[in-house]
C-alpha cells in the first residue's frame, strides 16, 4: 500500500499557510523548520521596523492544527494540553515562544506567548505530571495586528 496523505497532514499544512499569511501581511518574514524532525518548534518569524529595515528579533512558534478545538465556556478560552518536556524547552529558551492553535473548521488561529503566560502563573516546569493544560483566550486571535503587537512586546 502506498503512503497516504491524511486529514491531519492537510490541516497541518493549512494551519501553517494561515499563520504564514498573517505574518506576511504584517510585513515580516517567516520560516518553517523541516518536516522530518519535530523538536518542538515549527517555525519562526523575523521582525522589521516600519521603515523596512530588519530588527533582528526572532519569534519562534509551535503550531497545533485540529478539526476538534476544545473550548471552555467558563474561561472563554481554548484548552490545550502541553507536554512538560516541550514546556521545559520553550520556557528556558532565549527567544519569544508562541503556541498557535489553528481551528481548521473555522480557518482561524489563536495564540499564547508561553513565557508571559507561565510567568504570570508563577509556573514551575519541574513540578507536576507529564502534561500541563493551558487556556488560550478567544480574544487572542492570530492576525496581522496581533503579530505587530507581539513585535512591540519585544522591546
Amino acid at each position: 500500500m502506498r503512503k497516504q496523505r491524511t486529514r491531519q497532514h492537510q490541516i497541518e499544512d493549512l494551519g501553517f499557510n494561515h499563520v504564514e499569511r498573517q505574518i506576511l501581511y504584517a510585513g515580516f518574514t517567516v520560516n518553517r523548520y523541516g518536516h522530518s524532525n519535530d523538536y518542538g518548534h515549527d517555525g519562526f518569524f523575523t521582525t522589521f521596523y516600519e521603515s523596512g529595515e530588519i530588527e533582528g528579533h526572532l519569534v519562534q512558534f509551535q503550531l497545533k492544527s485540529t478539526d476538534f478545538i476544545q473550548f471552555s465556556e467558563k474561561k472563554q478560552a481554548f484548552t490545550f494540553d502541553l507536554s512538560r518536556q516541550d514546556l521545559e524547552l520553550w520556557l528556558l529558551g532565549i527567544n519569544k515562544m508562541l503556541l498557535i492553535l489553528y481551528d481548521a473548521k473555522k480557518e482561524v488561529a489563536y495564540f499564547e506567548d508561553l513565557q508571559v503566560y507561565f510567568k504570570q502563573k508563577q509556573f514551575s516546569h519541574t513540578e507536576g505530571g507529564k502534561f500541563v493544560r493551558i487556556y488560550i483566550p478567544i480574544k487572542n486571535a492570530f492576525t496581522p495586528a496581533s503579530v505587530h503587537a507581539i513585535r512591540l512586546s519585544l522591546k
